[in-house]
């Protein structure tokens, strides 16, 4: 795990009415993406993968370091439906949500390389290290095909139905206008 020094910085603080400037040194932030496993959640066959549609919930709060204050969450939300490896949400979250199963819980520690690009998030200065609480609620194919062979059985049964009715038809319907021609002549 790389980690970046920050240097002194002047922090402005009212101590008595008066504006004083006090130094203020930021702990070691992290420069790669960490990922804490908090709960693996269900055993399942297909953990999730790019391509994946996945629902979570999460919580984002500003680094610790940088006051822990949260920043979004959805809590009182439906989870988010993503599509894992589209590009749609930061890397971070593209990368700390993969091999998840069902159930599962992580922390996921979002340095800036990994994170919001300038601008994208109003409640997230740039240059920000973030901390995401993931749980994973849904994979929507876990189990695609499992789910599909019975509707296929009966399309394919009504199928051939289908066709062996509309073959005894037309043989049908052919043996009568054979035989009302022969009749005509």
């Amino acid at each position: 795990m790389g980690v970046q020094r920050v240097a002194l910085v002047a922090v402005l603080a009212v101590v008595g009415g008066v504006g004083v400037l006090l130094p203020y040194v930021a702990a070691d932030m992290p420069t790669e993406l960490e990922v804490e496993y908090l709960h693996e959640g269900k055993e399942c066959g297909n953990p999730s993968k790019n391509g994946d549609t996945i629902f979570v919930r999460y919580t984002g709060r500003m680094h610790p370091d940088l006051g822990g204050a949260m920043f979004d969450s959805t809590n009182n939300r439906k989870p988010v439906k993503i599509v894992l490896g589209a590009g749609r949400v930061i890397r971070g979250w593209e990368l700390g949500l993969l091999n998840m199963c069902p159930g599962g819980r992580r922390r996921i520690t979002v340095p800036p390389t990994y994170g919001y690009d300038p601008g994208t998030h109003a409640d997230v200065p740039e240059g920000s290290t973030v901390v995401f609480e993931m749980e994973l609620v849904h994979i929507d194919d876990e189990d695609f095909w499992s789910k599909v062979k019975p509707g296929m059985w009966i399309c394919f049964t009504a199928m051939v139905g289908c066709s062996i009715w509309y073959r005894i038809w037309k043989n049908t319907k052919e043996a009568a206008v054979k035989q009302q021609y022969k009749r005509v002549q």
